[in-house]
C-alpha cells in the first residue's frame, strides 16, 4: 500500500483534530462509579453521598449529596488532575431539587505552597446561588491562579453548603475546559 503526501498530511491533520478535541475538557470527576464517590471526603456535618441516575448532566449518574440534619457541611475532593494553568474555566452542574434558593461556597486551595509545607488553607473562595433546578457554573482559572499556584502538585475542592433544611442537592459534571483556539500543544 502506496499514500502519497496529500494523504498523509489530511490522515495527520485529522488526527491532531482528534486529538485537539479530546484535549479541549479534562475530566475531575463525572460521577460514574462509587469510586468517583470514594474521593470525596465529608468533611464536616452529616451528609451521605452516592451515586444518583437523577439529574445527571453527563453520563447516567450525578452524585446526590443528602442532608441529614439543618446544620452546616462540607465535602472536598483532593485527588484529580494537575495541570490546571493549560485550561480556562473549571465547569460543573449543581441541581438543587428543593423548592428554595439555597447558598453555597466553593473553596478551591493548594495542597501543598509553595514551598511543598501542606496548606490546609483554601485561597479561593467564591459563594454561589443554587436555584431550584440544574445550575451550571464556570469558574475562570485565570482568577483562580490568582489566587492559588496553578502548578501545586495537588489542589483541594471544597463545597461548603448550609441547608435552609434536611434536603438534597445534586453534583454532576466537574470538569476542567479550555474554550479559545490557543491550545494544549
Amino acid at each position: 500500500m502506496h499514500l502519497d503526501t496529500k494523504e498523509i498530511c489530511q490522515i495527520t491533520t485529522e488526527r491532531v483534530d482528534s486529538l485537539w478535541k479530546v484535549s479541549k475538557v479534562k475530566e475531575i470527576n463525572y460521577f460514574e462509579s462509587d469510586k468517583d464517590i470514594y474521593n470525596w471526603f465529608i468533611r464536616s456535618g452529616q451528609i451521605r453521598l452516592q451515586l444518583s441516575d437523577d439529574f445527571a448532566s453527563q453520563g447516567d449518574f450525578s452524585m446526590k449529596i443528602t442532608v441529614l440534619e439543618k446544620k452546616p457541611v462540607e465535602f472536598a475532593l483532593y485527588y484529580f488532575p494537575q495541570a490546571w494553568k493549560y485550561y480556562e474555566f473549571l465547569e460543573f452542574d449543581i441541581d438543587n431539587s428543593n423548592d428554595v434558593t439555597e447558598e453555597c461556597e466553593i473553596l478551591i486551595g493548594d495542597y501543598f505552597d509553595n514551598s511543598g509545607w501542606y496548606d490546609d488553607l483554601p485561597k479561593y473562595r467564591r459563594k454561589i446561588l443554587l436555584k431550584e433546578g440544574t445550575n451550571k457554573f464556570s469558574l475562570s482559572v485565570e482568577e483562580i491562579g490568582r489566587e492559588i499556584n496553578l502548578d501545586s502538585p495537588r489542589k483541594t475542592i471544597h463545597f461548603l453548603f448550609n441547608p435552609q433544611r434536611s434536603s438534597s442537592i445534586y453534583v454532576d459534571n466537574l470538569h476542567l475546559a479550555q474554550r479559545s483556539s490557543k491550545g494544549i500543544f
